[in-house]
């Protein structure tokens, strides 16, 4: 129900990428999947009216349920919607939980990646840690290709979900 990019750069700050990848994943994973679960049961009917008249919200429940598994994976993959926001917004579909974690397992990754990128590379500035010219432009490369996937699920995410709606903005 909290913004999860914080939470992400610090654990990329203190245990690096590999480490923080496997916390944040699950962390990451598993709160997603508390809050499916409590918009689908206990609060499916206050999701449903925190959820009506937003047009973006109603454009992404028509996708997902048309095109279940993609619509959810490239919103997963996209910054475009907030992350707490596909918890709710999806919670109030028919999407199977099965679909649902799978998708977000997935469509998290590069958002997550790119995170702890920052804080890995934020915690070697403040530390003065002597890293090598090798590991640098490594972290370099892995930041920009990172960037780049997540700009261009973007605007792919932008248009499944505008031809979803029936070319109508969402």
């Amino acid at each position: 129900m909290l913004p999860v990019w914080p939470v992400t750069i610090l654990l990329g700050s203190i245990y690096g990428i590999a480490v923080g990848f496997l916390v944040a994943m699950g962390g990451s994973v598993a709160g997603a999947a508390a809050v499916f679960v409590l918009g689908q049961t206990v609060l499916r009917s206050w999701a449903r009216r925190r959820m009506a008249g937003w047009a973006r919200v109603e454009a992404i429940a028509r996708a997902v349920g048309d095109r279940k598994g993609w619509i959810a994976l490239l919103l997963r993959l996209s910054p475009v919607v907030p992350f707490n926001l596909i918890n709710y917004a999806f919670s109030v579909t028919e999407l199977p939980l099965g679909v649902y974690l799978l998708t977000t397992a997935i469509g998290i990754v590069p958002a997550t990646v790119m995170y702890l990128y920052v804080g890995a590379a934020t915690a070697m500035i403040v530390t003065g840690a002597e890293e090598t010219n090798f590991q640098l432009a490594l972290y370099a490369v892995g930041l920009v290709a990172t960037l780049l996937a997540v700009w261009l699920i973007g605007r792919a995410v932008k248009t499944a979900l505008r031809d979803a709606a029936g070319g109508r903005p969402s």
